[in-house]
């Protein structure tokens, strides 16, 4: 209910209506806990792209990865998009989620500390969904040690 709430409150003063690569994080703290809620702009449904949902999840993975977020979860299940292969979905939302929070940090002191995002989960709704998951998983994990590789020799 608070989240439907907030949503409707959010739309009304135009603070976040939803499109395309639009971001706006919540930090909500109750009693000790905290549940940060993360809105992210897609558009229009039937006009969403791979491609655009890549770089909506840049800029949010960029935005979570600066407020120094422990860790987070993506639902594959809730996203629409051109591409029907469940394997490729999650290998391309793999990478724009986890490329953007590479940090060269070898000669910094103070890098261990606070380093931001340690884990990132994909939440799917099948078995079958899963295992292509995984399989979708592990081909953008050899991508992004790959392009970190790089980024470290380039460093």
């Amino acid at each position: 209910m608070i989240l439907i709430n907030t949503n409707k409150k959010y739309k009304k003063e135009k603070t976040f209506e939803g499109k395309l690569k639009q971001v706006c994080y919540l930090r909500c703290v109750k009693a000790g806990q905290s549940q940060n809620i993360l809105f992210m702009g897609l558009g229009k449904k039937k006009e969403l792209k791979l491609n655009q949902l890549r770089e909506a999840l840049i800029q949010a993975a960029a935005k979570l990865g600066g407020a120094k977020v422990p860790s987070f979860t993506f639902h594959l299940g809730g996203v629409a998009v051109d591409c029907d292969c469940h394997e490729y979905l999650a290998q391309a939302v793999t990478e724009s989620l986890v490329l953007p929070l590479y940090q060269f940090s070898k000669f910094k002191k103070d890098a261990l500390q606070n380093s931001g995002v340690k884990a990132v989960t994909l939440a799917v709704d099948s078995a079958d969904a899963l295992k292509a998951g995984k399989k979708g998983a592990d081909k953008a994990g050899k991508i992004i040690d790959a392009c970190n590789l790089v980024r470290d020799l380039v460093n």
